[in-house]
């Protein structure tokens, strides 16, 4: 924080105390009259304090080494001490907090030695057992204004003298600005008022002990807790011993509680009555290089935008986080977003006004929300213009927390740890993108003027869960981001893999309908009450569709068992229901063969060296390949075939690219059902064919026939000589052996310029041979050849 003077560092502490009256001791004695380390049963609620240094930025940045204080506060005004970390292993709580304000059974033994806290603490116990015997009371909600009375008393505690300071000084600043601040960041439902007020009076406790100096303070006044009352508790500034500002924190927004101050600001005063309508600490967390991933440290104090951070010289706008967390951010000020919600552009308003939307609110997955607020230098936040502390006005992230940081200010400027001591530029730039809650939104601020626009891109969850419903447009992603499984507008449900290929579809084409697991675990598309497509898994209640990072869409058992599933990604096969869209394509396992649904509509295996080894010889914009459930490999366009493979009857078969090239349909009992044809590089099978620059090699190396770019097919020997040539000359000339036989040349006018005469002959495949003739063969004779190099045997 950033002071205009310093006083001697201390120690303060944020007391969690629940409101209300605490319940009296059923069994035992407190500790202070307890035998020495002898068992003792307490019975009490359950109280929290932070030790926390006056000068955040003076102290050790992980202000956490220390554990929090821990007390069971009895009904006699009496208090036990124990260890939290165990008070929380005998309660079995989550994350190792402890439920604060319950009243609980806590069994304790011995002193327990070296325990951190303050000078003065008392030590703590060990806790041998413990229960909960009673719940915190509830956070009553906001609804109308609410009269909030408050008692002042000056104090002098032992030790110490009167300052300069008046009765008038303090009520001034309670009913004054203090009241002002709150009334305005509450909506009017939180109404100060000073009620009665007490001039100095010299007290027997000391700072040493904050409850008996409040006890002191509230007989002498008459001050009894109730709903909305306040008793705050003014101290010399030179007391020896005495916090900066000490508050307990409470559960209710009306529920009052009980502070002191040694200072007099706006900010401090408020601060503390924050503590008493029951907020914690506005803290920084810091994470290396990143917003809010890999190795973070959080800073209490550390927001200074806000009062319940160190912002002593400042009183800026509550922020939105402590705002819904006190139930007065209104529902219309605040747009909800979530994984599955769709891209869009936000208007956020200042969120010093009173008008528009003034909040984004992102919940992720895990729980966790976040929230997006514009922060302008304007109105209660005008002071951003210039300030000690080189804050930035703009759009600020932050993390809803749990005590005694409830509100986490994000670094939107990333630094590594070195910098961390000295970055305070925590607003997001315009124009860079921010990523944050485990990758599952993007947000980009567009602009920033009088208004900012913010794009969120959230990413998607990869989970449904029984009773969740995917509408048209919605998908589930893969924790690693690469694998979508979307519900289209057209009403096909599609997984989809990191290149655009899809994996699987359910094949229904109906829109304004919506996919949902319903509670029986069945996974449906319907239209109405009408069922379109199910994956017939009914009788499987507590089911999850689960989108995984193998690109597998599986629907798992209550007992984690799968039910369903539309198979892993293989990028060498299609299987029943996969497609290939124009572009998208299979490669085999060894990287050398691909086979391609061209955007043309013609399906093609190419080799490593771009020769085409077999095409569907289809044509048409616009289609689609699928593996279908029946067996056959179709081609569609406009919803017509224009080509299959005509293994239909065998359910369950699947497409594989090899590694030899073959392009081969296997049954589900893994028989072959059709293929291509294996890569030999000497040959060209029926409907395979050579293009400009490409050729057949014969199987000793020494001769290689080419399709040139100018459309002469040419035989070569190994020295570069021309053993043949077809002498016919073009632009885009193809080599195609054909069904039918004949081995023709084509122009790019798809008119033949050459061919081998060989129609007759079905099946026919033509072979560049050893002794350098290009020779066409069918069932083990020769129909058609080249010369043989006649200087073979020469040299």
């Amino acid at each position: 924080m950033f002071l205009s003077r310093r006083r001697p560092r201390q120690r303060a502490a944020a007391l969690l105390l629940a409101t209300g009256v605490v319940a009296p001791v059923l069994a035992g004695v407190p500790a202070a009259s307890a035998e020495e380390g002898a068992p003792e049963t307490v019975v009490g609620q359950l109280v929290q304090a932070w030790p926390d240094p006056e000068h955040p930025e003076e102290s050790s940045h992980d202000h956490h080494a220390d554990e929090p204080l821990t007390w069971i506060a009895t009904g006699d005004g009496e208090s036990v001490r124990v260890p939290g970390e165990e008070l929380a292993d005998e309660l079995g709580t989550a994350d190792g907090e402890v439920p604060v304000g319950a009243t609980v059974e806590v069994t304790v033994g011995a002193e327990v030695p070296g325990e951190p806290g303050d000078p003065g603490a008392a030590p703590a116990r060990e806790v041998l057992g413990a229960e909960v015997l009673a719940a915190a009371p509830p956070t009553a909600p906001a609804t109308t204004p609410t009269a909030h009375p408050v008692t002042v008393v000056m104090v002098v505690p032992a030790g110490a003298a009167r300052d300069s300071r008046t009765l008038a000084d303090v009520v001034a600043q309670v009913d004054g600005p203090v009241a002002t601040f709150w009334s305005e960041q509450t909506g009017g439902a939180v109404a100060l008022d000073v009620a009665d007020q007490w001039d100095w009076f010299d007290a027997a406790a000391g700072c040493d002990d904050a409850e008996a100096l409040w006890d002191e303070a509230a007989r002498h006044a008459g001050w009894t807790r109730g709903t909305g009352r306040h008793l705050l508790v003014y101290l010399p500034q030179n007391a020896p011993g005495c916090s900066y500002g000490l508050g307990e924190v409470g559960f209710s927004l009306h529920g009052g509680g009980r502070s002191y101050t040694t200072d007099l600001p706006t900010s401090v005063i408020a601060h503390e009555i924050g503590h008493n309508l029951g907020l914690g600490h506005s803290s920084a967390r810091h994470c290396d290089g990143a917003v809010d991933a890999g190795s973070c440290r959080v800073t209490e104090y550390r927001d200074y935008y806000d009062v319940m951070g160190a912002s002593w010289e400042n009183v800026g706008t509550l922020s939105t986080t402590h705002a819904a967390l006190l139930g007065v951010l209104p529902g219309a000020d605040v747009v909800d977003l979530t994984p599955g919600t769709p891209t869009a552009t936000y208007e956020l308003s200042p969120v010093s006004g009173a008008t528009g939307t003034r909040a984004l609110r992102l919940s992720a997955a895990d729980g966790r929300t976040y929230w997006l607020e514009f922060r302008p230098a304007a109105g209660r936040d005008a002071w951003l213009t210039s300030n000690r502390a080189g804050l930035d006005a703009g759009v600020l992230l932050r993390r809803s927390g749990a005590r005694p940081d409830t509100s986490l200010l994000l670094d939107g400027t990333p630094s590594t740890a070195t910098g961390w001591s000295v970055d305070y530029r925590a607003t997001l730039v315009p124009g860079r993108p921010v990523t944050f809650a485990g990758g599952a939104f993007t947000a980009t601020v567009e602009t920033a003027g009088a208004t900012a626009t913010v794009r969120v891109a959230p990413r998607p969850a990869s989970v449904l869960d029984a009773g969740q419903s995917l509408p048209a447009g919605q998908a589930l992603r893969s924790p690693n981001g690469r694998y979508r499984a979307v519900f289209q507008s057209d009403g096909n449900f599609v997984v989809y893999a990191p290149d655009g290929r899809a994996l699987w579809a359910s094949g229904v084409y109906a829109p304004g309908t919506q996919t949902v697991l319903g509670a029986d675990g069945n996974l449906v598309t319907v239209s109405g009450s009408r069922i379109l497509w199910q994956s017939g898994t009914a009788g499987n209640a507590g089911a999850r569709v689960v989108m995984q990072d193998d690109g597998n869409l599986v629907l798992y058992r209550a007992n984690g068992s799968a039910a369903w599933s539309t198979g892993w990604d293989t990028p060498d096969r299609l299987r029943p229901g996969q497609l290939l869209t124009g572009g998208q394509q299979l490669v085999s396992p060894n990287g050398r063969y691909r086979t391609v649904f061209q955007s043309d509509g013609n399906l093609v295996v190419y080799a490593s060296d771009g020769r085409a080894l077999w095409a569907s010889g289809s044509y048409a914009r616009g289609g689609w390949l699928t593996m279908q459930s029946d067996g056959n490999l179709v081609s569609y366009a406009g919803g017509r075939p224009v080509w299959h493979s005509g293994t239909w009857g065998n359910r369950g078969a699947a497409l594989i690219m090899q590694d030899d090239g073959n392009l081969v349909l296997y049954r589900a009992d893994g028989r072959p059902l059709w293929s291509t044809g294996w890569d030999t590089p000497d040959r060209l099978r029926p409907g395979q064919q050579l293009v400009a620059g490409q050729g057949l090699t014969s199987p000793n190396g020494r001769y290689r026939v080419v399709t040139q770019s100018d459309g002469n097919l040419v035989v070569y020997s190994s020295g570069g000589r021309a053993v043949w040539a077809s002498s016919r000359y073009g632009s885009g000339f193809r080599l195609v052996q054909q069904g039918d036989g004949n081995l023709v040349a084509y122009d790019g006018a798809g008119r033949p310029r050459w061919d081998s005469g060989t129609w007759r002959f079905p099946g026919a495949v033509s072979v560049l041979q050893d002794d350098g003739s290009l020779a066409v063969h069918v069932a083990n004779r020769v129909v058609w050849r080249t010369p043989a190099d006649g200087q073979r045997h020469l040299g």
